[in-house]
């Protein structure tokens, strides 16, 4: 283990793989010299997924990070059963990482996928957080396809999604730029796109660029099929950065 100061504590789960030493490669720079880094040594022997969350959990962890294996083989771009139970029971934000897929670039900016609901708020409460903390650009990606926004309270809006699918751009231009304008400060530069497409894909063309991709994951803890939506798992495993999936803490460096 790494011991540091008062700052962040992060769990790095360490197997002897590539994508984990990249974990833990990253774990280290993420926290600095003020956090700590405590490496939980995965021997095949317990269930490790287990060992990581209950670790998190005991010393009210910032962050767990993880390298990003892949799963069964012969299933092509899934999740690793390890990475599949941390993030579907962790009690802090996790980051997946790949080897190679750490940006050194003090310039690179922080992702954040914006969309509807408590998931993109703690989402980006994380981001910003984050982006202040190291100096980083913050990039709020809101994508938009042709499904029709009904979450809006007047019925009017709701017909005119369906029959106008450029009400949906405009909807989503005014919601990222209103987001903008009230994030940005002289210590924080904000930047907002509006792209046509599927969420996972946009994000994950973002992430080309990024040191991070940071996306929401829904609160009732579970991590299968349209329940954490089909961004969330492209994102996890066609991103070329390291992806945080924030749930249940979304603050960086205050702990749990």
């Amino acid at each position: 283990m790494t011991e540091g100061g008062s700052g962040p504590v992060a769990i790095v789960g360490v197997d002897g793989s590539d994508h984990s030493l990249a974990a833990q490669a990253f774990a280290e720079a993420l926290v600095g010299a003020e956090g700590s880094v405590r490496t939980i040594f995965a021997d095949g022997a317990t269930d490790a997924a287990e060992v990581l969350v209950a670790d998190a959990i005991a010393t009210s962890a910032d962050l767990i990070v993880i390298g990003a294996h892949r799963g069964p083989a012969g299933v092509p771009r899934s999740i690793g059963s390890v990475t599949h139970k941390v993030l579907r029971h962790a009690p802090c934000p996790v980051v997946v990482v790949k080897a190679g897929g750490i940006d050194a670039d003090a310039s690179a900016p922080v992702v954040v996928g914006i969309g509807d609901g408590r998931a993109t708020e703690v989402a980006l409460a994380w981001a910003e957080r984050y982006a202040r903390a190291g100096h980083r650009v913050l990039r709020l990606v809101r994508a938009v396809d042709l499904h029709p926004m009904i979450g809006r309270d007047d019925p009017f809006e709701v017909m005119a999604s369906y029959i106008d699918p450029k009400q949906l751009l405009r909807w989503a231009t005014d919601e990222v730029e209103s987001l903008r304008s009230t994030l940005a400060t002289d210590d924080l530069v904000v930047e907002a796109s509006v792209d046509w497409g599927s969420a996972g894909g946009r994000l994950v063309e973002r992430s080309a660029d990024a040191s991070l991709v940071v996306v929401g994951k829904h609160f009732d803890g579970r991590l299968t099929g349209y329940l954490t939506g089909r961004c969330l798992h492209h994102v996890l495993t066609h991103a070329t950065c390291p992806v945080v999936v924030v749930g249940a803490t979304p603050e960086w460096g205050e702990g749990s």
